[in-house]
């Protein structure tokens, strides 16, 4: 049978418009779904980034924010396994896709690296794909600096070091990523530092209903995460019980159960396999030692004067 013009014409554009459809339904996952956002836009950074069960985990977590608020969440990962690129990264442009009229604070150890992240977050935000999922929501053309930009919709990111001064800053999500250094892990100074700037400092600057997510390297166990679990509840540091996601680079019990994988195996096996992650292990104890080993990539800091 012939088809007529009308037909032809009808049934050659079919697959357009099936592509259109497709691209309108992962458009809408993306916005719903923090995951689907997550494996839409992270090739846009990292071209070969892998997926891995972890980060369905944290993308779970993070997606609390949005659907309930008033989240406490802190992350705890070996390096390299891309929790920065999720929470620090993706997660802030999704949220304020999802929440344009909203505040979001960003803070590091230093000015330099809360500085990228607020640049690579802005830059996200200027994509076209970003534009197909959060039809409407733009950048300000008038606020674009890396830390300290703003929505058409009355938005605001702005990212600083610990250091600097955030008085006047809101905060419907505040995102923490690694605001000790090494160095001021390791000193007393530092860690008295943290936990004063955290309940004055900080936490003033949450709006009602705010989460707040700490991304942390765990170099101590008297650091700003294990200061703040000793003191949950505590109604002049946090009042409300933090959700952690601990993973070590070698799976325990716990992250068994979480995970899926078996105890004794490598936490991300599609990017890390068990022989790739015991020659990382002979590599860094050999260079580094046992006890960083067992901080960065088991997350169990020691205290200075004890074993593990």
């Amino acid at each position: 049978m012939q088809l007529s013009s009308s037909q032809s014409s009808t049934e050659a554009e079919r697959p357009e418009v099936l592509l259109a459809l497709m691209k309108a339904r992962a458009a809408q996952a993306a916005h719903d779904d923090f995951a689907s956002y997550v494996k839409m836009m992270a090739p846009l950074i990292v071209p070969d980034f892998k997926w891995g069960r972890h980060i369905d985990i944290i993308c779970r977590e993070l997606q609390r924010c949005v659907d309930q608020g008033g989240q406490r969440i802190m992350v705890f990962l070996p390096p390299r396994s891309s929790k920065s690129l999720i929470s620090s990264r993706l997660f802030p442009s999704w949220y304020m896709g999802r929440n344009p009229a909203h505040e979001i604070l960003t803070i590091s150890h230093n000015e330099q690296l809360s500085s990228d992240f607020g640049r690579s977050v802005r830059d996200l935000v200027a994509t076209g794909e970003f534009e197909e999922v959060f039809d409407g929501v733009r950048l300000r053309k008038d606020a674009k600096a890396a830390g300290k930009w703003k929505t058409n919709k009355g938005g605001s990111y702005f990212s600083a070091g610990v250091k600097s001064q955030i008085a006047g800053r809101g905060a419907h999500v505040a995102i923490i990523d690694d605001a000790m250094s090494e160095e001021d892990a390791f000193s007393d100074a530092g860690r008295e530092y943290i936990k004063n700037w955290y309940p004055s400092g900080l936490r003033t600057r949450l709006m009602p209903g705010g989460s707040i997510v700490i991304i942390n390297t765990r170099y101590h166990d008297d650091d700003l995460c294990g200061w703040l679990l000793r003191n949950q509840g505590n109604e002049e540091v946090e009042t409300q019980k933090w959700k952690v996601i601990k993973i070590p680079a070698w799976v325990d019990d716990e992250a068994s159960d979480l995970l899926g994988l078996p105890v004794g195996s490598s936490y991300f096996p599609e990017w890390k396999t068990d022989e790739l992650l015991r020659q990382d292990e002979a590599e860094i104890r050999s260079n580094n030692g046992a006890k960083y080993w067992q901080s960065l990539y088991m997350q169990n800091p020691t205290p200075d004067d004890g074993g593990i």
